[in-house]
């Protein structure tokens, strides 16, 4: 008699919901730009998924993420904080306010109560975009730990996704019709996003996922060769895409991304036989690997390898970025150590510009997050920084130091803490966590940094 195959845990409604709110968030929060229509559906949809999961979590979810239950309150109790009118007296003592209490006593304007950002419009809205991630996070706290591993796939599936519009979006040039945002890189393939560099970091992203995506869940050898097989297809494809962005970052964090699949990439049980078969193997990685370099080698020469092109640009040394850094750090500084406030930057950065960065625009972000955390957030955001990068050392340690264990939770970790890099990397000279879809995108990587060694109880 054969024997009976053991039955798959079905998924819980809370997974299927963190699948759609999750494909919601990538289709209309592609962009950091706080008047994008799109968030009158993806903000409300936040927030009655924020009060559906708080009320369905229970006190062992709680204690099995207490790091990003800590964090996240810490990062809502700052902009909460940003928000809270301040009588005068209080307000005018904060640096970097002398010209607004001036602009008050000039225009007779008396006792204004102020809060501490410099734009509460903008304060307000550095707040309501808190409530997307959490979203995630609190519905992602609920799942079991089978489940969240389960999101690999829906990442790689959105990255291909991404990466097809992108494509179409190149092919079609400054008239394409699958733009989803009116303020974007016009004629670049950013995919669902507005920005080609925060397609390129998400792309990036893509190498790390595939590769572990290629040897967890499996159960036979055939299912192993497939998924192999598929992510060695999905990475190839991936390189030219990522070229056509036009992304010189995209090409450093890609090249890391790239770097990082082998190490993460374990051979399954499966597939582990003869020395004979296993040196057959290497001929195909071999191979895989050259036909890479060709196809990368062929969208230079051939396709719109935008990425190539800026990145040996003369005037690379000009760009308007570099010219930001001075100014904001100096008006970081004057701020200090409260900050200009929560979603203050343009405003701020409009009163201390120089004659360097004056333009018939103006300038919306200081193209480095850490720095504009550090002028609009003051000293907590730097320690929360601080504190964010000092637990991602100590977990990194922890689903390093043994690599002999390869559970799916451990492998889905490390490329989470790969893909982390990423965007610490991408940070320094962007902003790819202030777009929503991205953002929640990192709650995800939380729950599958802190996916080890909690304790799964079954949920009614």
């Amino acid at each position: 008699m054969a024997a009976r195959k053991p039955r798959r845990t079905p998924k819980t409604r809370n997974f299927w919901i963190l699948c759609a709110f999750l494909v919601l968030a990538f289709i209309t929060g592609g962009s950091s730009r706080s008047e994008v229509q799109s968030l009158l559906i993806l903000r409300p949809v936040s927030v009655l998924v924020c009060f559906y999961a708080a009320w369905n979590l229970r006190t062992e979810d709680l204690r099995n993420h207490k790091f990003l239950v800590g964090f996240a309150a810490a990062c809502l109790l700052l902009a909460i904080v940003h928000i809270i009118p301040l009588p005068p007296a209080i307000w005018h003592t904060l640096p970097g306010r002398e010209l607004i209490a001036q602009i008050d006593y000039e225009a007779g304007l008396g006792e204004v109560w102020r809060p501490i950002t410099m734009d509460p419009v903008g304060g307000w809205n550095a707040l309501y975009s808190l409530f997307v991630p959490l979203a995630v996070l609190l519905l992602g706290m609920s799942l079991k730990r089978e489940e969240l591993n389960s999101l690999l796939p829906v990442f790689i599936g959105i990255g291909v996704v991404t990466g097809l519009v992108g494509l179409i979006q190149s092919a079609s040039g400054t008239q394409s019709a699958v733009n989803l945002y009116s303020v974007s890189n016009t004629g670049s393939a950013v995919g669902l996003f507005a920005n080609r560099n925060h397609q390129a970091v998400y792309l990036a992203a893509m190498f790390p996922m595939i590769a572990v995506y290629a040897c967890t869940g499996i159960k036979t050898a055939d299912q192993a060769r497939i998924k192999l097989w598929i992510s060695i297809a999905i990475g190839l494809v991936l390189i030219p895409l990522l070229l056509a962005t036009g992304s010189r970052a995209g090409i450093i964090t890609g090249l890391l991304g790239l770097l990082s699949a082998p190490i993460l990439y374990r051979v399954p049980a499966t597939l582990i036989a003869a020395k004979r078969k296993n040196t057959k193997r290497r001929y195909y990685y071999i191979i895989a690997a050259f036909a890479a370099l060709g196809i990368g080698l062929l969208s230079i020469l051939f396709s719109r390898a935008e990425a190539v092109d800026r990145l040996f640009a003369s005037d690379i040394g000009d760009d308007e970025r570099a010219k930001i850094f001075s100014p904001a750090a100096q008006m970081a500084w004057d701020y200090f150590p409260f900050g200009s406030g929560m979603g203050s930057f343009a405003p701020a950065f409009k009163i201390g510009e120089t004659n360097a960065t004056l333009s018939p625009s103006y300038v919306n972000r200081a193209h480095n997050d850490y720095l504009e955390l550090y002028m609009t957030g003051g000293l907590p955001a730097v320690l929360l920084i601080g504190i964010a990068l000092i637990a991602l050392a100590f977990t990194a340690w922890r689903i390093w130091q043994s690599r002999k264990e390869n559970s799916q939770s451990k492998l889905i970790a490390r490329a989470a803490f790969v893909v982390c890099l990423i965007f610490i990397l991408a940070s320094a000279s962007d902003y790819p966590l202030r777009m929503p879809s991205l953002m929640c995108f990192a709650a995800v990587l939380g729950l599958w940094l802190s996916n080890l060694g909690r304790s799964d109880s079954l949920r009614s």
